[in-house]
């Protein structure tokens, strides 16, 4: 039996913004195996964060990334992040391990009142590249190496 420590956060001012924190020690082992269905709801979830893409190599501790937001009647705004060696990123003197949670505190910052934004779509490296387009790189790693340990174990 295990027991997990859950945090949940509430933001101050909006309490219907509600986060919640789960030990990334517990987190699933990442499954290879093909579904045989695609959701239903067009909602794909993704386990994995930002530690996973700093071990495959994909972001160093350091990197910048860079997401651009201009709100409705408003002005562009241009906005950085720099990875921690934990697997944050700060944005605006605030630590986040989530990329959504930084992106919306950047249109948030930008003059939106928007509760919600895929960071993984909006943050990209120094090179261009999407956050997802790394996520996507990572999962093909290690869709390849699981291939390459069946093939060696049969």
């Amino acid at each position: 039996m295990r027991l997990w420590l859950v945090r949940k956060y509430i933001e101050f001012g909006a309490p219907e913004n509600v986060a919640y924190e789960i030990p990334e020690e517990y987190r699933p082992v990442l499954d290879t195996t093909k579904e045989k269905e695609k959701p239903k709801s067009g909602i794909v979830y993704y386990d994995l964060s930002l530690t996973d893409l700093l071990e495959a190599g994909l972001l160093s501790v350091g990197d910048e990334l860079v997401m651009s937001y201009k709100p409705r009647g408003g002005n562009q705004k241009k906005y950085k992040a720099v990875i921690t060696k934990e697997g944050s990123m700060i944005v605006l003197d605030k630590k986040f391990k989530s990329p959504s949670y930084a992106a919306l505190l950047g249109i948030q910052d930008a003059g939106s009142d928007r509760k919600t934004v895929n960071g993984w779509t909006s943050w990209k490296n120094r090179n261009g590249k999407l956050l997802a387009d790394l996520r996507s790189e990572y999962l093909k790693q290690k869709e390849n190496e699981a291939e390459q340990a069946a093939s060696a174990a049969g």
